[in-house]
Parts: structure tokens; sequence; C-alpha cells
């Protein structure tokens, strides 16, 4: 299971964590920051230009949960990160304008959209971001060379 939360994170904030040879990239506005969560590790980006800048990376025991119509995931390392979602019935979004640009923006090649019941994440609350919108990852490859 992988769950990825985009984050809408003010731009000078983004800008603020990254080395100076990066720059956020902005959507609609804001920066995009990125929580997720798979196996036993929890990560923490903000999107910059060239791709994404990994600013945090935890491992530890991951309590996870899926159901036929909820997946529930909590972790608490330095950080604490609990999540909640459901299938999407109206999948919303202020960053992207479907799931499908949401999934090709982080790079991936399938994911399932997915509603936020509630996410909490220590990380990005000190930062004062907004949860956006998240997306469920199957087991594949997070990306493909195609021309190989």
């Amino acid at each position: 299971m992988q769950i990825i939360v985009n984050y809408r994170v003010d731009p000078r904030v983004a800008a603020a964590l990254l080395p100076a040879q990066f720059r956020p990239r902005i959507v609609n506005g804001h920066a995009v920051g990125g929580l997720l969560v798979r196996d036993d590790t929890v990560e923490y980006r903000i999107a910059v230009e060239s791709g994404a800048y990994l600013l945090n990376s935890e491992t530890g025991p991951l309590l996870a949960e899926e159901l036929p119509r909820q997946v529930y995931a909590s972790f608490a390392g330095e950080e604490r990160v609990d999540v909640s979602v459901r299938p999407a019935v109206a999948w919303r979004s202020g960053l992207f304008g479907d799931a499908y640009a949401a999934a090709r923006f982080a790079g991936m090649i399938a994911a399932v959209p997915v509603a936020i019941d509630w996410v909490r994440s220590s990380f990005f609350a000190r930062l004062g971001a907004t949860a956006d919108c998240a997306l469920l990852l199957p087991d594949v490859p997070m990306s493909m060379d195609l021309a190989a």
C-alpha cells in the first residue's frame, strides 16, 4: 500500500526549506508538498522545477489497514502521520484539474483517486500547509522508461 497526499504550501515557506539552487514548482499560486506513506517509510517532499526535493524521510513501524471502503495508516516517528482515505465519488483538488493530472505531476503511471477522510501530519502542520488531494498507488513501478 502506498498513499500520496498533496499539500498546498505557501511558496515563500517552501522556498525557505530548499537549498538556494532549487525553486519550488508553483501550481495555481501554491507550492506543492507531498507526503508519501509506504511500507515502513514516510517521506516529506516539495515539488521543485526539476522534479521533487526530499525534505525528510523516516523509517519505522507503520500501522496500516486496508478495508474494502477505507485505507488507514498511522506512523509515529520524529513526526506524526495519520491518514484515512476512501474511494472517491467526487475527487476534488485546488491544485490539479483531475486525478490523472495529479498522478502525472508526481511521475506516477498508475494511481487511484481517493477522498481524504482525515489527514494529520505534524510536519506539514508546522508549515501551515493545507491537504489538497490524495492518491492510492497500486503496487506497480513508480515510473516507466519508455525508451527501453
